[in-house]
């Protein structure tokens, strides 16, 4: 019998932090306005407003937010705090770190590990990885994570509703009280161009189809590299990061089709400590997030 000390380690998220701005746009008017059916973006996208950033908003008041939050709501000293981590794919400045900013802000030691992560939508789980990592090995005691970004398309162009900003902070230690991360990942990289954002310009550029195409095939290669470190499994819920609401519900077809579907009745599930024979899901939980997945379970 697996049970969850394989599966999962000591070392998860504490507390977390979340902040959008205030403004947004309704995706049902931005519809009439571009003379689209509305339900392309409310089906085909699954999506129902866009956040906007205030003109005095950047990554930094975003980010700020939400860090505060996370320390606030966990009753967390930021004294306390010894990494700081962003992951972002909006590049404030060209050298300096954004990362020294909200330590400074937050009232974070200057005896502390500060960077930034600059890596598309990775951005976020590379920072977290790094977290992990540092106090895997006792490096580090307690690390904030912060992940923000301000994404912005061409005005009228087919990703304009897609776009958005926001911020989430997460204090990663050793015993924590939300959930803990898996003791093993699926991972993949690779060199696609399905979305960039030049240097000096605004806009980010995306492909559509080719863009949905890479996200559904990275998604399975993650999936399949998980399943080959730590055996098949079927958990109760599966949460992803996606560009938009719609991809989830496509990715979870693509595995049910192409991996569950030869032998669901033999998939193991898992239930208080340990994993035996069923058709039904487990109890554990799946964070998926950018060519990476990670194991998480409530603490």
């Amino acid at each position: 019998m697996i049970g969850n000390d394989y599966l999962f380690s000591d070392i998860g998220i504490d507390s977390v932090g979340f902040y959008a701005p205030k403004y947004y746009i309704k995706l049902k008017e931005l519809a009439v306005e571009r003379k689209v059916d509305p339900n392309k973006y409310k089906k085909g996208l699954m999506a129902i407003e866009m956040r906007i950033p205030d003109v005095n908003e950047d990554i930094v008041s975003l980010g700020l937010k939400a860090g505060y939050q996370a320390l606030i709501k966990g009753d967390i000293s930021p004294k306390s705090i010894d990494a700081l981590f962003v992951g972002t794919e909006t590049i404030t400045y060209a050298v300096k770190s954004v990362s020294n900013i909200f330590a400074e802000l937050l009232g974070i030691s200057t005896n502390s590990i500060c960077q930034d992560v600059y890596n598309a939508c990775a951005g976020g789980t590379l920072a977290l990885l790094n977290a992990i990592a540092l106090i895997e090995k006792d490096i580090i005691k307690k690390a904030l994570v912060i992940s923000v970004d301000i994404s912005s398309y061409q005005v009228g162009s087919p990703s304009e509703a897609t776009q958005g900003s926001g911020a989430i902070a997460l204090v990663i230690s050793k015993k924590p009280r939300v959930a803990t991360f898996g003791e093993k990942f699926g991972k993949v990289s690779g060199n696609v161009d399905d979305f960039f954002r030049p240097a000096n310009e605004k806009n980010a550029k995306v492909f559509g189809h080719y863009s949905v195409s890479t996200y559904l095939n990275f998604q399975l290669k993650a999936y399949d590299d998980l399943i080959n470190n730590i055996g098949d499994f079927h958990a109760d819920y599966y949460t992803f990061h996606a560009p938009f609401s719609k991809l989830p519900i496509k990715i979870m077809q693509q595995i049910i089709q192409k991996r569950w579907i030869k032998h669901i009745q033999n998939l193991p599930r898992a239930k208080g400590t340990s994993i035996s024979p069923t058709k039904l899901p487990s109890e554990s939980d799946l964070n998926f997030v950018r060519g990476l997945y990670l194991p998480l379970k409530e603490a």
